[in-house]
């Protein structure tokens, strides 16, 4: 359950809540201020009376280099038949340090029946946190980005391990494998689409693809100074480390790509994410650009959220 408001009662005997699980029901709940009698005051469904939900899975895993085991969500494939292999479908939610998961698809940003959209097509949905998220200690922030100054494999590593415990438990099949990434989550993706040829299909929406160009196009923040250890044009490689842009040579996944106009609230600002199309197209390899001219960050209009919806559901063809 992601839990989306709290108040204690005036005497701070009494605590109730709001909240929602991953099959879109809505809680309100109370309990004493000591844990004990929890009690819901209402239930509230979202997903429609016709409408079948899959089981969702709680699942952790090792990381070789972390000390810390890994966690996220498991969306089984409707009618789930224990020893048949599936395809899988990775969502990679966005945000930076201490960014968790919401209970909301990457494509629509809204509501988790986005991923019951794909149970139902027999797809399992893989929704994972890796080290950078909100509750695996500090050592992502201590080592591998102030150290290392890897603010994106790190991550990539954790979540990579997490589909590679998938497939030897016999749920997922690895020759069809798909990944979401909406912002972080898409800068996330594009990088995955330029350095690894696992997956099939990728879906970047509304995310990022280089910093080096983005820190030399406005003044250097300390704080974008200290997370690189230096100015971009003291330490380039710092800045190209993860750079989808610098090493998309022999990428060969089909990308689709999903962006808002910056003018309205998008994130990329300096068109990072168009040169990497750019990048990948001169290469030959199956590439889509789609700007919603009308849209920011997240897609509000019903028309937009449909379109990218039946485009991901084309492009993902597992």
């Amino acid at each position: 359950m992601n839990i989306e408001s709290y108040a204690f009662s005036p005497d701070g005997t009494q605590l109730a809540w709001m909240g929602q699980d991953a099959h879109a029901t809505h809680f309100i709940r109370v309990a004493s201020s000591d844990g004990r009698n929890v009690r819901d005051i209402a239930i509230i469904p979202t997903a429609p009376n016709d409408m079948a939900l899959s089981e969702v899975r709680e699942i952790e895993w090792e990381v070789p280099d972390y000390p810390a085991r890994m966690r996220g969500l498991l969306f089984m494939p409707l009618n789930y038949k224990a020893g048949m292999r599936y395809p899988l479908i990775v969502d990679i939610h966005g945000g930076g340090a201490g960014a968790s998961i919401h209970l909301s698809g990457g494509i629509l940003g809204s509501t988790p029946l986005e991923w019951q959209m794909w149970t139902a097509k027999s797809y399992a949905v893989f929704v994972p946190e890796f080290r950078s998220s909100a509750s695996f200690g500090s050592l992502a922030i201590t080592r591998d980005d102030l150290q290392e100054h890897d603010l994106i494999n790190c991550d990539i590593k954790d979540i990579e391990a997490g589909i590679d415990t998938l497939i030897a438990q016999g749920i997922v099949d690895p020759q069809r494998l798909a990944v979401i990434g909406h912002s972080a989550g898409g800068r996330r993706v594009n990088w995955l689409t330029a350095t690894t040829h696992r997956f099939q299909a990728v879906i970047s929406k509304e995310g990022w693809a280089d910093e080096w160009i983005e820190a030399l196009s406005e003044p250097l923040s300390k704080r974008t100074s200290l997370i690189f250890g230096g100015a971009p044009w003291e330490v380039p490689q710092n800045y190209q480390k993860n750079s989808a842009l610098f090493h998309c040579l022999g990428a060969i996944t089909h990308t689709l790509f999903l962006m808002g106009n910056p003018e309205l609230g998008g994130v990329d600002r300096y068109n990072t994410v168009h040169m990497l199309h750019n990048a990948l197209k001169g290469q030959g390899i199956e590439t889509e650009y789609v700007k919603y001219s009308d849209e920011g960050h997240n897609f509000e209009k019903t028309e937009n959220q449909r379109d990218a919806i039946e485009r991901s559901i084309l492009s993902v063809k597992l």
